[in-house]
């Protein structure tokens, strides 16, 4: 049976948003877990530095405008 061409493309296009949607959600899902991952290593090194060297310049300068000693998370 002959079938007009783009055809089976226009069938498709109401499934678009859709299948765009849960790409971009995947595509999010991805970076989110990716900057986890590079956020708990950042606070890994420097819990470990701080405990060699005492807590950074930045570190210091955080805790005099803070006032106060925030967890890191």
């Amino acid at each position: 049976m002959w079938t007009p061409p783009g055809l089976k493309q226009l069938i498709q296009l109401p499934s678009l948003p859709v299948r765009t949607q849960h790409g971009a959600r995947r595509n999010a899902m991805l970076a989110s877990t990716a900057m986890a991952a590079r956020r708990r290593e950042r606070v890994e090194v420097e819990a470990f530095l701080e405990t060699l060297h005492g807590p950074s310049v930045y570190r210091q300068r955080e805790l005099t405008v803070t006032g106060s000693h925030r967890r890191a998370q």
